[in-house]
């Protein structure tokens, strides 16, 4: 039997950064740099830290807290998408 944590992701496209904040557990928008990065002030498991996420980049969250992101590429070869969700 497989069993899997379920996660749910965003792709931050360059322009939605206030909409990955409001959708990540415990993170606050702070900008975004010239490049497209994406900078959030992340408070999990009780530490706080500033995160950069780069344009098309993937943010994960699970069981209400942040989970990490990914590169468009890792998301593609290691993330399923389950249809209907």
């Amino acid at each position: 039997m497989i069993v899997v944590t379920r996660y749910e992701s965003m792709q931050y496209d360059g322009t939605n950064g206030e909409q990955i904040a409001e959708w990540l557990p415990g993170t606050t928008f702070e900008g975004v740099a010239e490049d497209g990065v994406l900078s959030v002030n992340v408070d999990n498991f009780g530490m706080t830290y500033l995160l950069y996420i780069p344009p098309q980049w993937w943010a994960l969250r699970g069981a209400g807290q942040y989970q990490g992101i990914v590169s468009a590429a890792d998301y593609e070869q290691n993330y399923y998408e389950l249809p209907g969700t």
